[in-house]
């Protein structure tokens, strides 16, 4: 019983922010730019950075493929629309890929 209880409360602790090492190497391993979701934004690495102001449709995610969700343990989708790992609420949005 007591190794449940360990679990459950490990998984309720919030999820860290980005570094901005993380936040760099993000950027710069990004390839939002190939997803049916993005439009013409200039903002990459929406996974530790946060939503576009300009993206609001579903259109496809490819963020399953990208090599920054093992990375950093991502587990939802549309980090464009919906903001960084940290942003989100807790499984909202599982990974099902595009």
């Amino acid at each position: 019983m007591h190794e449940d209880r360990d679990a459950t409360e490990e998984h309720a602790k919030p999820k860290k922010k980005a570094s901005k090492a993380e936040m760099l190497e993000a950027e710069q391993r990004c390839i939002c730019y190939r997803c049916p979701s993005y439009i013409g934004e200039t903002k990459k690495g929406f996974c530790a950075k946060g939503g576009s102001e300009k993206i609001k449709r579903e259109l496809g995610c490819i963020c399953p493929g990208c090599a920054m969700k093992e990375r950093l343990m991502l587990k939802n989708l549309y980090y464009c629309i919906y903001g960084a790992e940290s942003e989100q609420p807790e499984a909202d949005r599982f990974d099902t890929g595009y």
